[in-house]
């Protein structure tokens, strides 16, 4: 979701998941974890704030999010 603002899609993610809660807290309940992974590319500082809220609906549905921040390739550092 190229451009798009992560927290509203993360809200988007609890939306379609909630329906399934109980699904999801079987299979962490089983040992498996459960992980929206997020690249994130970035030409400079990257700042955004995810609400309390959200963070409190991602942690009912047990879903961990990681972020992996690259830096874009602007050219200047190859070889």
């Amino acid at each position: 979701m190229k451009g798009d603002n992560l927290p509203s899609f993360l809200y988007r993610v609890v939306e379609l998941l909630t329906p399934h809660r109980s699904y999801l807290e079987e299979l962490a309940d089983s040992g498996a974890e459960i992980e929206c992974f997020v690249g994130i590319f970035a030409v400079g500082l990257c700042d955004q704030s995810y609400p309390h809220d959200l963070l409190a609906a991602l942690a009912a549905l047990r879903i961990n999010v990681r972020l992996d921040l690259y830096p874009a390739n602007d050219g200047e550092n190859e070889n």
